[in-house]
């Protein structure tokens, strides 16, 4: 039988993925291995969702993390189904070249080598 833990920034381990999650639900199976996931930004829209489409539908949060079989669940699975339903809303730099660009020169002027033109 299958569970599902919540996790936010006060939660050991925390939800944050260093994408902006501030909430993070992982459905737990019998042994305790993580076999969804689904990611929430601050505003409450679903970010994430393993396994699923976007840039790391293939990858979870707690994909290396097994979990105590008995940890009581926290949220209730017949709920995790009905927001398993509703549909990711995309990161706004997902698919933008000028986004992940952007992303990749504030990363790189951050280094201190960085010599703009």
């Amino acid at each position: 039988m299958t569970k599902v833990l919540q996790f936010d920034e006060t939660t050991d381990p925390p939800a944050s993925d260093g994408e902006g999650l501030t909430e993070l639900w992982a459905e737990i199976d019998e042994i305790g291995w993580v076999v969804r996931e689904i990611g929430f930004a601050a505003d409450g829209t679903i970010r994430h969702k393993r396994p699923g489409d976007g840039p790391y539908g293939r990858y979870g949060v707690f994909d290396l993390v097994g979990f105590e079989p008995s940890t009581p669940a926290d949220i209730p699975i017949e709920t995790f189904e009905e927001v398993w339903k509703q549909p990711r809303i995309p990161w706004e730099s997902e698919g933008d070249p000028s986004g992940l660009f952007a992303r990749f020169v504030d990363w790189w002027s951050r280094r201190g080598d960085f010599r703009p033109e």
